[in-house]
């Protein structure tokens, strides 16, 4: 799920760490292992705490880790980003998640029973396939082919000789080549460093129109500290070659006889038209409605998401009701078989 979401979306739009948790709590209930989103939350800021580090040291290390408090803002904060990333991971997956419930895994087990290989060699397969999850294998190629591969190498690794007449991998629809390929793949995560979480910053919302309607604020080169200062104006030149004229035996003249350059006026800003007011007005109005119906919208999914889950938590007693009905029905024929 994790990785064929980022195939097709970008790390600047969605964040790593709530993708990974959605990715989870999906997986989880593919998988009829249910964790609640709580205990996923929980786990993901654990995991997060863990890795911080100061001067190359962890933070935590060698005491315990401080855990998320469920009353908190930030609580709500991750947990808003997780349910976002979920909607997010089973639109671009067109919400046919059950497709992916096919592992090579399965594969692995079947085929090694096939083969009758010692568990040594089950092991290091099952090691490969773990690591495998970090490649895009699982977006390019099927599964099956990836169990054949991931038994490739570790046959190679411990020594055990597959059998070549004919190759062992023609019975099981295979060529040379693909798992080649498969195998050059795995095996060039090793030659990678160690993965790490770098922050990756979120692609700014485009701005509208409103915001450009109103301008950006007037400022002054000069205003900024360490601008470069403009030359001194004209009327400075002037006063300085008035004041090199004046005799040096006469009385100083008045300032007022020194000729100045006033600056001319500058008319006063044309007020906006009174419909610009009312369209801006207008314009926020739109804003908050869209707001709070869109908080409608979403108050209207969790109900019927909660009458969902109640529909089949429903189906789901009674369908243990219909158990425990031929369970009893089961005896009774029991005991009249015993009678007889």
């Amino acid at each position: 799920l994790f990785q064929r979401f980022y195939c097709r979306r970008s790390f600047a739009e969605f964040e790593v760490r709530a993708v990974a948790g959605a990715s989870l709590a999906l997986a989880t209930k593919l998988e009829e292992n249910h964790r609640t989103l709580k205990d996923v939350i929980l786990m993901v800021y654990r995991v997060q705490m863990r890795a911080l580090e100061e001067d190359g040291e962890p933070v935590f290390a060698g005491r315990p880790t401080p855990t998320l408090d469920l009353s908190s803002r930030e609580y709500d904060e991750v947990k808003r980003e997780v349910l976002r990333a979920e909607r997010a991971i089973l639109r671009e997956l067109g919400f046919d998640v059950a497709t992916f419930l096919d592992h090579p895994h399965r594969y692995v087990l079947e085929y090694m029973h096939a083969l009758e290989f010692p568990r040594e060699l089950l092991q290091r397969a099952w090691s490969y396939l773990n690591d495998s999850l970090r490649t895009k294998l699982c977006c390019t190629h099927q599964p099956d082919q990836i169990a054949l591969a991931s038994i490739l190498l570790a046959a190679r690794s411990v020594g055990v000789k597959l059998p070549d007449r004919p190759p062992w991998w023609e019975a099981f629809d295979a060529t040379s080549q693909s798992l080649k390929d498969i195998a050059e793949v795995i095996m060039a995560l090793y030659s990678r460093p160690l993965g790490e979480h770098i922050a990756v910053p979120r692609r700014r919302p485009p701005v509208k129109a409103a915001a450009l309607a109103e301008g950006a604020p007037c400022k002054s080169p000069s205003d900024e500290e360490g601008a470069e200062q403009p030359d001194p104006p004209e009327a400075d030149g002037a006063i300085a070659r008035q004041e090199s004229a004046v005799p040096d035996a006469g009385p100083p003249q008045p300032q007022s006889a020194v000729p100045t350059v006033v600056p001319p006026v500058m008319p006063p800003l044309a007020r906006a038209p009174s419909g610009f007011d009312s369209e801006l007005g207008r314009e926020e109005d739109r804003r908050k409605g869209t707001r709070r119906s869109g908080a409608g919208k979403e108050k209207e999914r969790q109900r019927d998401r909660k009458k969902d889950r109640d529909r089949e938590a429903e189906k789901d007693r009674e369908r243990d009701r219909d158990r425990d009905r031929e369970k009893e029905k089961e005896r009774e024929r029991e005991k009249d078989r015993e009678k007889e």
